[in-house]
């Protein structure tokens, strides 16, 4: 029999869609090609383009691990938003276009350095499929100096 033919290249280019109660936060996931350190202005350009706002808070839960562990406190406070469950229902998604743990950096704050990556291994599991494992820092950890292939923007409704 013939050998059987490679997978499909992974999807480029962007998707969007919300999360959260009432749709509370816009995503959307750009594919950069090269791999690019993120910027304020495209946060901003995003957020924008979408009719959103960007976040005005830096987003520190005090341990920075909303994306490893299941039980971390959550973004965007009083909003009964679990960023591990919305990060984790992502997942099957963004693993199509060519997502990994250590290829995403999450645009969820105002403030550049807290931009989400995995800065120690497991830091972003939620991305990945071996979700489980000690809970590891993914921001507040130069976000803004990191180069990455898929930017993951967060806006507010």
């Amino acid at each position: 029999p013939p050998p059987p033919s490679p997978p499909p290249p992974p999807p480029s280019g962007s998707l969007s869609g919300a999360w959260g109660a009432s749709n509370f936060v816009y995503w959307k996931l750009v594919t950069m090609s090269p791999p690019r350190v993120g910027s304020k202005v495209d946060h901003q350009s995003v957020c924008a383009a979408a009719g959103k706002s960007m976040p005005t808070e830096s987003h520190s839960d005090g341990s920075a691990t909303s994306y490893s562990c299941a039980n971390a406190a959550s973004l965007y406070a009083g909003q009964s938003l679990s960023t591990w469950n919305q990060a984790r229902g992502l997942w099957p998604t963004l693993r199509n276009y060519g997502v990994t743990a250590s290829s995403i950096l999450v645009f969820h704050g105002s403030i550049e350095t807290c931009w989400a990556h995995e800065h120690a291994t497991g830091g972003m599991r939620a991305f990945s499929d071996a979700p489980s494992g000690p809970c590891a820092r993914s921001f507040c950890n130069a976000g803004n100096t990191v180069s990455k292939a898929h930017h993951l923007y967060l806006c507010l409704a």
